[in-house]
């Protein structure tokens, strides 16, 4: 009885081994019907790449460029001379025993200190809809005579000052709208881009950082104002961060854990996210600089005694472009930088406008968009790389497949640096396309990292289907010396 069982058991494994047998040689055939599959599996795994379904595609694009911004950030120099910041942070105001928001008496004050110092020009990052405080008049007056010896610029959510607002005289949003410049700081879209126009009822105007890049091609020799071409600024900005800080960032506002530049070269920061998942949002942070991008100050500097006389306030501010912004604790007005930790929302105009500086009108900018779809030229041009090499994987291992049933042992080595060879170049003609071509913007390496991966997986599949083959089938009197 046993032994019927056991033969049933031979008889049943034998059959067993003979159809996974059938299988391996079918997916090992040298037919060209698997060239013609293999196009379909690749054309269907771009599609769903540029479909981009549940936003996948988005988080890897948003990823990408965070390790790009990083990994770049040693090599993007801004004049660390031209701007500074002005902060009213938590200190600031336990120093006057005020509450937020700060009465207008005080920055009357902090405007009068500012502007006794010359600077090129002065932005408040401050959105001021209604009134808080008494001595209004007071802080008008001031902007109003500020203005006469530099411009003044205001913040201001351009969907809120309808032109009814605007033309009120004695409303808050028409006594600014007199005596300053108002620039737009809020907008729709994505919070990773910096748009320098934005869509306002139907017209178009230049957001906070074209604005004050406008003011600095006036006096500027690298710049013309006149010749600043709409066109050439019209797509959202990708703003670059530094990775140094000013030399004597120290000496103006205390840092906790110390103000300690920890820049990295390119391979360094691609290393230390290499093992994201494993570490710790902790971990990260202290990976982070901890210095500001560019010389900031506190407010309650301004606010001093003796702040008229000060050598330390004058060579903060003559001759800069001043941003003055909010910082406390809790406030939702923040920016996040792939260099530094998590920065108050006037640093993200400040950057902007030193890329504009910078890079004039060769700033980073998105991809151009296609029509109103939502796919760009850049993923249409992405999505052909990656079909390409999807497409010479599957052709090498069409050629192997031949090899490996004919041949006991096959040369690997040609395939992988012929594989390798056609992925270097395919990554050059996309890098190269980013740079030259005005309509794409910074490529995806980490979803072209994982098509080739997905290639060479493809590429090694009948080696892998052989060793198999052989261990199952070689093994009485076979040999598999592949």
């Amino acid at each position: 009885m046993e032994f019927i069982l056991f033969k049933r058991i031979c008889v049943f494994l034998s059959w067993s081994l003979s159809f996974v047998k059938c299988r391996m040689l079918k997916v090992l055939g040298g037919d060209s019907s698997v060239l013609f599959f293999d196009f379909c599996k690749s054309f269907f795994l771009v599609f769903v790449i540029v479909l981009n379904p549940y936003g996948i595609k988005s988080s890897s694009d948003r990823h990408s460029e965070y390790l790009i911004l990083g990994s770049t950030s040693e090599s993007f120099d801004l004049d660390q001379d031209l701007s500074v910041v002005v902060l009213i942070d938590d200190e600031t105001l336990s120093s006057i025993e005020a509450g937020y928001p700060v009465s207008y008496f005080t920055l009357a004050k902090m405007m009068q200190v500012i502007s006794f110092y010359d600077p090129k020009l002065v932005f408040w990052d401050l959105l001021q809809h209604f009134e808080h405080s008494s001595n209004l008049d007071y802080w008008i007056r001031q902007l109003k005579k500020s203005g006469e010896r530099h411009p003044v610029y205001m913040a201001q959510d351009p969907y809120y000052d309808t032109d009814l607002r605007l033309n009120d005289e004695g409303s808050l949003r028409g006594k600014l709208n007199d005596s300053t410049f108002l620039s737009p700081v809020s907008w729709y879209g994505p919070d990773n881009r910096y748009p320098l126009y934005i869509s306002v009822e139907e017209n178009k105007r230049p957001t906070t950082a074209l604005l004050l890049y406008k003011e600095y091609c006036e006096d500027s020799i690298d710049c013309s104002s006149s010749s600043i071409n709409k066109k050439n600024f019209e797509r959202d900005m990708l703003v670059r961060w530094n990775s140094t800080s000013h030399s004597e960032q120290g000496s103006y506002i205390s840092i906790p854990d110390s103000c300690k530049d920890t820049s990295s070269g390119f391979f360094k920061f691609l290393y230390s996210n290499f093992s994201y998942g494993f570490s710790s949002s902790v971990d990260r942070e202290e990976k982070r600089n901890k210095c500001f991008p560019v010389l900031t100050i506190q407010a309650k500097d301004l606010l001093k005694d003796g702040a008229f006389a000060s050598s330390f306030l004058r060579a903060a501010l003559k001759d800069k472009y001043v941003f003055v912004g909010y910082d406390l604790k809790g406030s939702a007005d923040k920016v996040i930088s792939p260099v530094h930790r998590q920065l108050p929302g006037v640093f993200y105009h400040v950057m902007a406008f030193s890329n504009l500086v910078e890079m004039h009108d060769r700033y980073w900018k998105s991809s151009a968009a296609i029509g109103s779809y939502g796919a760009s030229y850049s993923d249409i041009v992405q999505a052909c790389l990656y079909f390409l090499v999807l497409i010479f994987s599957s052709f090498l291992r069409y050629t192997l497949t031949k090899k490996v049933l004919c041949e006991s042992r096959v040369n690997m080595v040609y395939y992988v640096f012929s594989y390798v060879l056609f992925v270097f170049i395919v990554a050059v003609f996309g890098f190269v396309s980013s740079v030259l071509l005005d309509v794409l913007g910074p490529m995806n390496w980490l979803a072209y990292t994982g098509i080739v991966m997905v290639g060479g997986a493809v590429l090694y599949q009948p080696v892998f289907v052989k060793k198999v083959y052989g261990v199952l089938f070689l093994r009485k009197g076979g040999r598999n010396d592949l």
